[in-house]
């Protein structure tokens, strides 16, 4: 960041990581997935799916290659690479990574960042991320009428890609000088608004550290 959090006019918060801590969310899930796998051993497999499928997402190959639609082709590159339906991997990834967190987040959320986002113009930020936000983003009760996902057909793109940046501020009619993005990971979202020739924002990944940042001069300007 560069400047003062106040002088930037558009905010553009990731979600995964940023709006809740990844470390609860995490643990969260591990105690889910062994309560479930203990009892369902005839599902173990679902695991190397889901191993596969973020390993691909993690893959160079796979993120700046240029896709049709992301969407479908992540899971037909998985089910290519396994030798299994396709059916199946839709089935367990959005399972797993798409429903089950909605259970959790609320008990993961970084509610002092919540709390600080709800207080914004609703016109004055976004969500973008590479999952499917508006339920996790529901389940907090923030509002906002701008929420962009990778998987979207208009993006087609995963961070780092700049693809999605670039189409969030071509869209809502903004210049790269007047937007911020704020991220949790500097090789996604850092990396990604550098890419698109944008400030951001990098926030600490520990709880204690992260309380501090949220709550410093820089935030408290803001508001």
């Amino acid at each position: 960041m560069k400047k003062p959090l106040n002088t930037y006019k558009f905010l553009i918060f990731d979600v995964d990581g940023t709006i809740y801590f990844q470390q609860r969310m995490r643990f969260k899930m591990l105690l889910d997935m062994i309560a479930f796998f203990s009892t369902h051993p005839c599902r173990l497999y679902d695991l190397a799916i889901l191993r596969k499928f973020r390993k691909m997402r993690s893959d160079p190959r796979f993120l700046f290659q240029r896709h049709v639609s992301l969407y479908s082709e992540q899971f037909d590159q998985v089910s290519l690479e396994l030798g299994i339906s396709r059916e199946r991997v839709q089935f367990v990834v959005e399972h797993w990574l798409y429903h089950r967190p909605l259970e959790y987040v609320y008990e993961a959320a970084d509610m002092k960042l919540v709390a600080f986002i709800k207080k914004l113009p609703i016109g004055q930020y976004a969500f973008y991320s590479d999952y499917p936000a508006q339920d996790k983003l529901s389940r907090l009760g923030i509002k906002t009428e701008h929420i962009y996902d990778s998987t979207q057909p208009e993006i087609n793109a995963l961070k780092p890609n700049p693809d999605g940046l670039l189409y969030i501020m071509k869209t809502l009619k903004l210049k790269k000088a007047e937007c911020l993005m704020i991220g949790d990971r500097d090789d996604r979202d850092g990396e990604c608004a550098r890419r698109a020739g944008i400030d951001y924002c990098i926030l600490p990944v520990g709880e204690k550290d992260r309380s501090r940042f949220v709550h410093s001069d820089i935030f408290i300007e803001f508001e």
